[in-house]
């Protein structure tokens, strides 16, 4: 498990969960940071850092560490642990944007840098992305629209495409068309950073790179999509009966 100062650090540098000083005490303060990222990750509110948590922690500041990489070339560590080099290299991208450099990865600064394609989480870039056929491109859809993929927004925070949208994420929709033979409703698409926060989205969600999606049919089964969708090539998690999603499904890819 990480050390209290290495999750006060991870904690306050990551959405500015943890607002007190860095001193490795862990009261108040830190459990409620605790309480506050288990809130952003759907995970379970106890204010207890378990091995969800950290696991959690850890794949949000990786995620951070990728895309700060993919922009800048900063050869950080992967490592999930925000030390000095990550800090530094936060700082230079909130400078590069026009940002309070700050060295926290805020609202402002996560709207930017999840602009940036992550190789774990977004596709990467240069990734052909050609999706189970093996075809390439839009010309290979015959179901969907990219419109109908775009983020809820309405250009009040982005202009609709935030990141790439995945075609490995379509082809697999267009599959469960092609099973059930209904039209499908995308419920939620695409997403920014702020529209995911609307959204009660997760802070590092596969909707803010594309690669998730969730949509609705008349008459549909839930579970059997789900237990469907697992058998496609490219998925990665599917689930259903969160509050906030109705009668939808939530899928999302590698």
């Amino acid at each position: 498990m990480l050390s209290v100062t290495q999750r006060q650090l991870n904690l306050k540098h990551y959405y500015l969960f943890y607002i007190g000083d860095i001193d490795g005490i862990e009261k108040a303060q830190t459990k409620q940071a605790y309480e506050r990222f288990q809130k952003d990750q759907k995970l379970g509110v106890d204010g207890i850092y378990g091995p969800e948590t950290e696991a959690a922690l850890l794949q949000c500041i990786k995620d951070v560490q990728e895309q700060l990489n993919t922009y800048g070339g900063y050869k950080l560590n992967v490592d999930g642990l925000v030390g000095e080099a990550t800090i530094d290299a936060i700082k230079k991208f909130q400078t590069d944007k026009g940002l309070k450099a700050d060295g926290i990865a805020g609202i402002d600064t996560m709207a930017e840098l999840n602009k940036v394609l992550v190789p774990k989480s977004g596709g990467g870039q240069g990734s052909s992305d050609k999706g189970s056929s093996g075809k390439g491109g839009w010309e290979s859809i015959e179901y969907f629209k990219k419109e109908e993929f775009k983020c809820d927004c309405n250009g009040k925070y982005c202009n609709g495409y935030p990141a790439e949208l995945s075609l490995k994420l379509v082809h697999i929709l267009e599959q469960v068309r092609k099973k059930y033979g209904k039209p499908i409703t995308i419920t939620s698409g695409m997403r920014c950073t702020r529209q995911n926060q609307i959204d009660g989205g997760i802070s590092n969600s596969k909707h803010l790179y594309g690669k998730a999606a969730d949509f609705w049919f008349s008459g549909m089964d839930k579970q059997a999509v789900i237990a469907y969708c697992k058998t496609l090539p490219g998925y990665n998690y599917a689930y259903t009966n969160n509050s906030n999603m109705l009668y939808a499904v939530h899928i999302d890819v590698v």
